[in-house]
């Protein structure tokens, strides 16, 4: 169903973040932010795909960094820094 038609309860689901202390640690995410910035942001499934190809470093010109709401809470790191897994 096209985004304008779909009712609120469909595009805005309850979502729950786990990180281990060693893959934040790994992927320099602060999950104090986290907790700070990100857990308040209103955030819907728009942002899923973005959030996730940030979290997994998958490069792609589908990415956008301002939808990851995971990004202001990376430190020293951005989407453009070496990744695995490219993806067109």
């Amino acid at each position: 169903m096209p985004r304008a038609l779909s009712p609120i309860e469909q595009r805005s689901v309850p979502m729950m973040l786990w990180l281990s202390d060693g893959f934040a640690a790994q992927q320099n995410i602060n999950r104090d932010c986290l907790l700070k910035t990100a857990a308040p942001m209103p955030i819907d499934n728009a942002n899923l795909s973005d959030s996730l190809m940030g979290l997994l470093d998958i490069k792609s010109s589908l990415y956008t960094k301002e939808a990851d709401y995971i990004a202001p809470c990376r430190i020293g790191k951005t989407q453009d820094s070496p990744s695995l897994v490219q993806h067109p």
